[in-house]
Parts: C-alpha cells; sequence; structure tokens
C-alpha cells in the first residue's frame, strides 16, 4: 500500500551507530511530497558511511501503524543518500595520524568517488584553467609559422660582446617594444608551453654600469643558458623557458644567480631524505621552500624536482601507477608556479604611461591570486592521484598563498631588472625557435596521454573517460587542420571573454553545469564520471569561437573615456570575485546573492 501524507511519530528508533541523544542538533531531510521519508531528522554529526533508520509512521485514512527501515548512505560532504549509492566510502583519517605516518604503504587509502562534490570542484578549476592556459597554444605556433616568423639569431656570444661595447661605449638604443604596443590587443594568454618573457630594448640603466654582473664565469654561464633555450625552443617550448626563466637574476648579478642551482639541488636532496625516497610529497615546509625557489628561477626547482623524481626512481619506488602519479604531480609543483603566472599575466611590463601602470598593477594581483588558487587546487588533487590520504593536502591553502607572495616578489624582481638593467636583461634573451607542425603534432599526442594518465584515477577507464579524451583532443585536432582556414571575425574576438575575466566565466558556468549533473545523477560515480564530460564543454565551445575569432581586431574601446571606466570598474568587480573564488567561495551563489 503506497502512503501518503503520513506523519512521522517516532523516528530514529535505531540507527546502526551510536543512538541520537536529547541534546544533540538534527538536520531535516525532504525528499518527496509522498514518500515516507519526510521529516526524517538524521543527526549532524552522523558519521560518513551507509546506515538505516526504523521509522514508525500512522497512515492518516486507516490508522494502521508500520515499522519502515529506511536504508541511506552519507557521503563525506554530508549529503544524505536514499537512492542509488555513495560508493566507495573511505573515512578521513585525523591529521596528526596522517602526518605520523611515515610508510606509504600505512597511509589509509583513498577513493575520489567518497567526496564527489570536491573531486567536481576540482575539475570546474582545472578545465578553467586548461582552458585559458590553452588559449593560443598549438594555433598561436601555427600562426607563427604562416607569418613566416622565424628568425636567424645571432651568436649568443657576439650579440653579448656587441652590447656590451653599446654600455662602455656610451651609446643608447631607442625604446622600442619587441613584440610592438600597436593598440592592438596581445594574444590574450599563451599556454605555459609558449609563454615568453618579453623583450625590451631600452637605454642602458644605472645597474648596466656597475659591476654586480661583471662576475667570474658569468660570461660562459650567460651563453650556456641563451644557447640551451635557443636550441631546446624548437622542439620543447617548456624546457626552453625553464632555461632562460631566472634571467633577471642573472642580468643583476650575473654568475651569483647560479646559487640557486646548487640550493635547488640540496633541497631535492633534504626532500627526497625527508619521505625515504618514497612516492611521497615532502613536509609541507620543504615542498614550500623548493615550490618558491622554483617561482624565483624555475631551472633550480627543476633541478630539484628532478633530483627528487630519480631518487624515488633509483630506490625502486615508482613501481605503480599510483606511485608514479604521486611523484608527477609533486614535482610539477616544484618548479610550474612561475610558468602558470606568466601564462595568467605577464610578469614582465613596461610602464610608460598611467594606463599601463593599471596594467602592470593588474598583472601584479592577477597572477598572485590565480597562481595561488591554482596551487591550493593542484596540492588539493595530490590525494586523488595518489589514491591515499595525504597530509600535504591540508596544506593546500597555505601553500597557494605563499606561491601568492612569492609571485609577488619575483614581479617585483623583474620590474627592478626591467628599469634598473635594462640592457643586460635584453642581453639574456634568447632567440627562439618556433616549433614545426611535426613537433606541435606530438606535443598534443603527448598532452592528451598526460590529460588521460591524469583523469583516470578520478574516473577510471570508462566510457566518460574516452568522451572526455575527445573533448581535450578536438580543437587541438582543428587547430592542426582546417581552423587557420576558417573565416576570422574581429567581433567573435571582442565578444570572446579572455584573462581573468575567462577564468571567472568558465567557475562560473562550469558551476551550474555541475549542479545540473548532479540534479540529474544521484550516484555520486555517476555524477562524477559525468560532471567530467559536462564540464569539458564550456571549455570546447570557447575554444570553438577562438577559431573564427580575428585576433588582430583593434580594442581600443577600454582607452577611450567611458571605456575606461567600464573597464577599470569592471576589473575591479572581477578581481573581487576572483578574490571570493580563491578564498573557497561559490561564485554562483554569490553572484546570485543566495
Amino acid at each position: 500500500m503506497k502512503l501518503r501524507n503520513l506523519f512521522l511519530i517516532t523516528v530514529l528508533l535505531s540507527i546502526s551507530v551510536a543512538g541520537a541523544s536529547a541534546d544533540q542538533q538534527f538536520t531535516t531531510t525532504t525528499i518527496k511530497s509522498d514518500d515516507q521519508r519526510i521529516g526524517v531528522e538524521i543527526p549532524a554529526d552522523l558519521s560518513a558511511g551507509y546506515h538505516s533508520v526504523a521509522v514508525e509512521a500512522t497512515d492518516p485514512i486507516t490508522g494502521e501503524v508500520r515499522v519502515e527501515n529506511l536504508d541511506f548512505c552519507k557521503d563525506l560532504e554530508g549529503n544524505i543518500h536514499w537512492e542509488g549509492s555513495c560508493g566507495v566510502i573511505t573515512i578521513l583519517a585525523p591529521q596528526k595520524t596522517l602526518e605520523a605516518t611515515k610508510e606509504r604503504e600505512k597511509l589509509p587509502a583513498y577513493d575520489p568517488i567518497s567526496q564527489p562534490k570536491k573531486n567536481v570542484d576540482i575539475q570546474i578549476a582545472a578545465f578553467a584553467a586548461l582552458t585559458v592556459l590553452a588559449a593560443g597554444g598549438v594555433v598561436g605556433g601555427l600562426a607563427g609559422l604562416e607569418s613566416g616568423a622565424l628568425e636567424a639569431p645571432l651568436e649568443p656570444r657576439d650579440r653579448i660582446a656587441a652590447r656590451r661595447e653599446d654600455i662602455k661605449d656610451g651609446s643608447s638604443k631607442d625604446v622600442v617594444l619587441e613584440e610592438g604596443e600597436s593598440g592592438k590587443e596581445k594574444q590574450d594568454l599563451e599556454t605555459i608551453d609558449s609563454e615568453q618573457l618579453r623583450k625590451y630594448e631600452r637605454e642602458k640603466g644605472r645597474g648596466d654600469l656597475l659591476g654586480t654582473w661583471q662576475l667570474p664565469l658569468t660570461p660562459f654561464l650567460d651563453s650556456a643558458f641563451i644557447v640551451g633555450a635557443h636550441h631546446t625552443s624548437r622542439f620543447s617550448p617548456l624546457l626552453s623557458r625553464i632555461f632562460y626563466d631566472g634571467n633577471y637574476l642573472r642580468a643583476m648579478i650575473g654568475s651569483v644567480a647560479a646559487a640557486l642551482h646548487p640550493i635547488g639541488i640540496l633541497l631535492g636532496f633534504f626532500a627526497l631524505k625527508s619521505v625515504d625516497a618514497q612516492a611521497l610529497p615532502p613536509t609541507w615546509t620543504l615542498f614550500s621552500a623548493v615550490m618558491v625557489l622554483g617561482v624565483f628561477d624555475a631551472f633550480a626547482g627543476f633541478l630539484a624536482a628532478a633530483l627528487f623524481f630519480l631518487g624515488v626512481l633509483a630506490t625502486g619506488h615508482l613501481g605503480s601507477r599510483d606511485e608514479l602519479l604521486t611523484v608527477v604531480g609533486t614535482v610539477a609543483i616544484f618548479f610550474a608556479p612561475a610558468l602558470i603566472a606568466s601564462a595568467f599575466r605577464p610578469l614582465r611590463r613596461e610602464v610608460r604611461d598611467a594606463g599601463q601602470g593599471w596594467e602592470r598593477l593588474t598583472d601584479y594581483l592577477l597572477a598572485a591570486i590565480l597562481t595561488g588558487w591554482t596551487v591550493s587546487k593542484m596540492v588539493g588533487s595530490l590525494t586523488g592521484l595518489a589514491g591515499i590520504q595525504l597530509p600535504i593536502t591540508a596544506f593546500g591553502f597555505r601553500l597557494g598563498a605563499i606561491a601568492a607572495i612569492a609571485v609577488l616578489v619575483r614581479m617585483a624582481g623583474e620590474d627592478f631588472a626591467t628599469y634598473i638593467y635594462p640592457v643586460r636583461l635584453a642581453d639574456l634573451h634568447p632567440e627562439l625557435q618556433r616549433p614545426g607542425k611535426i613537433q606541435l603534432t606530438f606535443s598534443m599526442l603527448f598532452k592528451t596521454a598526460v590529460f588521460a594518465f591524469l583523469a583516470e584515477p578520478f574516473i577510471g577507464n570508462s566510457l566518460q573517460l574516452w568522451l572526455g579524451i575527445l573533448l581535450f583532443i578536438l580543437p587541438k585536432l582543428l587547430a592542426l587542420t582546417v581552423a587557420p582556414k576558417f573565416p576570422k571575425s574581429g567581433n567573435i574576438f571582442r565578444g570572446i571573454p579572455k584573462g581573468a575575466l575567462k577564468i571567472v566565466v568558465m567557475v562560473f558556468v562550469g558551476t551550474i553545469f555541475g549542479r545540473w549533473v548532479q540534479s540529474q545523477y544521484q550516484d555520486p560515480d555517476q555524477f562524477v564520471k559525468w560532471g567530467f564530460v559536462i564540464l569539458g564543454l564550456p571549455g570546447l565551445l570557447l575554444q570553438f569561437l577562438g577559431f573564427f575569432a580575428d585576433r588582430s581586431a583593434e580594442t581600443n574601446w577600454k582607452h577611450s573615456g567611458k571605456g575606461r571606466l567600464i573597464y577599470r570598474f569592471g576589473g575591479i568587480a572581477i578581481f573581487f570575485l576572483i578574490v571570493e573564488m580563491a578564498l573557497g567561495k561559490n561564485l554562483v551563489d554569490l553572484v546570485l546573492g543566495k
């Protein structure tokens, strides 16, 4: 007999855990108007897991009293599921227990399905960051090839010698920006692979006449890093960027900047020793030390990461997929923050008027906050990659804040070098080779394989994984084949959100999509899997629209009177939303006032 309009007489007669006491707080769960679960109250402090509750209810028509045993589960986010399953629920161990456990085999297991909302939030952040970081990647590379932008570089030693002669002779150069600021919008955001530190030709500064950089071995190291960046740029733009990332330091203090490299090796050794060469992240203090070093000089961070990786490999602790993913996720954070920051906003910018001063202030704020937000999400994903509970994830926000502060210091150093050591800084800028189509093709396949490798622990080898891979690789295939032939429109370029606005739009839309997916799939396993597919659609749409965007379209509107006001006040609003997002607030609820 179907029960309608039941009123609960006795609630929680028995639960599979300790019974509720009179002073406990309760939350009421309402499912359907004609369901016997109306009014069932679940203790707020009920532990996550599978439970049952016996309810006694009276039919208001017949007076029949019945006792129903209702099964339910509570996931780690505190959600009650009456239908479907919570998946594998792994109770999270106390932080002190995790920090006291020194052997990987003794750390408790972790299944991402245990925290479906958390992992969908990570997916939203990942797709938002990927959409921004991927802007202009393959397309930008092909554009360079089509425009014949390959230049025959000078020999690095000759270029350095010539520049030093300018300093000695007291001659100067006109102020010329290599990337030209003719009022046209720069390609919105380049990938980590292709983002280049800008080169400016300026008159000599005070630092150029000082002896702070004229130290032994300086010419040798200058040449070595320039040649290394040049020769690696054609087949690995990322490795090339790592080579010349510390140019601002070498411009100021010459060979002394190389002191960061043995420090990186030393920190890598300490990090390796702190975990007994196991596939585990080091303590958060060591983790932050290596990361900060990597922000100041990506090559130093890369050395620490390489030593850590090779040490774990040499001791036989990379015997499983989970161990490999743990180490890969860890070492990526060691040297990536500076590269991530430069993909969000330029680390180096010349300021010549008030408008560019506003942009530079924006660079500082957005590069720091967005990098900190990305780092915190990367740290939070380590547990899912490792398949075990890691103590480092509790420090995700702290590590993100440290990364943000380090980025601010790095940008201040870049500005100091730009204005005090401009000729030295220009000397050290390598002539980069653009990758060919073959390299772009291999890069695309490699990135897709990495994407699949990192996604599989979260959603498993499933239909949804392969659909997600298809969505990931499709725009890259189009960019390599037919996209350059698509008609271009300036209106589309102006209408596509860019930079910080793109991040906000992606997170906002992603959250809406995530809520819709949750409403369609009560089973957390299906919720996470289909969320992985559907959350990739907004980014796919933006990348597809980008194929029709005329990147040379004029965007002078933000330099006019009304346009400037709209741009700046709108920028303040976007910045506020990004700060709230970085603090863990829900943008949908914030914007809609919920």
